[in-house]
């Protein structure tokens, strides 16, 4: 357990509460200069490019590190000298100060920013780290200093204004090696838990796959009352490989009463206006339409026709995406509220046969395999589905029972799995919380670490 030092005194600041008696809370402008950035001219080519690195907001919100190297672009010395950005030296802190405020990083190269960031490079008397450190456990304060009616901003003497504590500089340094060694501990376990999420994502995709291509496994399906060791055939098909003989090969289509386009309609009048489902509502995870936020347009009774959304149906993302996130997620409609979907969305109607659950598994897998990649038509920037194209896919028909039996199997499995990740995410959340809340007792000496830090040993928080 660490010890508190032996003597507190009132400083006045109320995010530091008290502070030891033997330190000072000075503003931060006192001990660093604060130094505004630039943007070249977009069309001046002869200042992009080149060898100096430039960091943005974005930049910073990219960096899961303490610090930085570079950002996704470079000036040449041209580009510094044509405008307003200033190359600060290495071990300088960088904080964006508007959109949004407070990311951080400190810097291990010379750089400059645009004017997104304000660089800080410190006097003689505060050490870089102890700085970020300071800045934060104290980010909730820097938001709070912004001001501005089209976009949230911190001024430079807002920033200066911003008081932090200051140890002598042997004890920042304590408490910096102190802060490395554990949030880096921290860190390691945040990672694991990321990793463990990522697993149960790939199991999921795996399951769900192997699943709609090969059937329940003999347990499953014995429990379901259906055959546990099916003879199998060759579908003649790369991505299903064997599948049980009793199935059906044949395109998705087939699958489908029709599909048709969705309608975005006008702004809401009052009298026409309807829910319209948009991509933004699609949840992923769950493949399911999520109405936290539902969007009302004014949609004409001609518009209307064949688009009233019925449970059951599917939605078929048919613009958007990204090299990241392909185009042609598809989720599953289970509202009884009247609706329809947005022009960038189909909806998909199923045919009497065919299982909701079950096919909104057969898409899972289809686009957890990029299977509707050769479907995607890249147009300014946005991907469009071909779909057509996609809706020509060979997939694998199970008898309506078994289609059943196996989204009843595979919902039971992704509960299982959901549960997991729930658990992850929540010792994700009291992991980044417990780092935090460390970084703020070192940095305003609610712990005393200069006797853990003097042989890099000590025990926990």
């Amino acid at each position: 357990m660490r010890m508190p030092y032996p003597e507190y005194r009132q400083c006045g600041v109320g995010w530091t509460g008290r502070l030891p008696r033997h330190w000072e809370a000075a503003h931060l402008g006192r001990h660093v200069e604060i130094v505004n950035g630039g943007t070249p001219a977009s069309g001046d080519e002869a200042a992009w490019d080149g060898q100096v690195t430039w960091l943005t907001p974005d930049d910073l919100g990219r960096n899961a590190a303490k610090s930085i190297a570079t950002g996704r672009r470079k000036l040449t010395e041209h580009g510094v000298r044509s405008s307003s950005a200033t190359v600060c030296p290495a071990a300088s802190v960088v904080v964006s100060t508007r959109a949004p405020i407070g990311h951080l990083a400190v810097t291990s190269a010379p750089a400059a920013t645009n004017q997104g960031c304000r660089t800080l490079v410190p006097s003689a008397e505060v050490e870089s780290d102890f700085v970020y450190y300071a800045l934060l456990a104290s980010r909730d304060q820097l938001e709070a200093l912004g001001k501005g009616s089209t976009f949230m901003e911190l001024a430079p003497p807002d920033l200066g204004e911003h008081r932090i504590p200051v140890p002598p500089l042997s004890e920042q340094h304590s408490i910096v090696s102190f802060l490395d060694r554990e949030t880096a501990r921290i860190d390691e376990l945040i990672s694991k838990q990321e990793s463990l999420i990522e697993r149960l994502e790939e199991y999921r995709a795996a399951l769900v796959t192997r699943t709609v291509t090969r059937g329940l496994p003999p347990d499953a399906a014995e429990a379901a009352g259906l055959d546990s060791a099916p003879s199998f055939k060759d579908s003649g098909v790369e991505w299903l490989g064997s599948v049980p003989s009793h199935w059906s090969i044949a395109r998705l289509k087939w699958s489908t009463a029709f599909w048709i386009n969705g309608v975005w309609g006008e702004e809401p009048d009052g009298t026409d206006d309807l829910l319209c489902v948009r991509v933004a509502d699609f949840d992923r995870r769950s493949s399911r339409v999520s109405l936290d936020a539902p969007t009302y347009r004014q949609i004409s009774r001609s518009q209307r026709g064949g688009r009233l959304l019925q449970p059951g149906d599917l939605l078929l993302e048919k613009s958007g995406g990204g090299i990241k996130q392909l185009v042609g997620c598809v989720v599953r409609y289970e509202h009884d509220l009247p609706a329809v979907c947005s022009n960038f969305v189909g909806r998909v109607v199923l045919a009497e046969d065919a299982d909701p659950a079950f096919w909104t598994y057969v898409h899972q897998a289809l686009y957890a395999g990029r299977l509707n990649y050769p479907a995607i038509k890249q147009t300014t920037g946005i991907q469009n589905l071909d779909a057509s194209a996609y809706f020509d896919l060979p997939v694998a028909y199970p008898p309506f029972e078994e289609q059943q039996a196996i989204a009843e199997y595979l919902d039971a499995q992704s509960a299982r799995v959901d549960a997991l990740r729930a658990k992850a995410e929540d010792s994700i959340e009291r992991l980044r919380e417990y780092r935090l809340a460390l970084v703020s007792a070192a940095v305003t000496g609610k712990i005393d670490v200069r006797e853990s830090t003097a042989d890099g040993a000590g025990g926990g928080a």
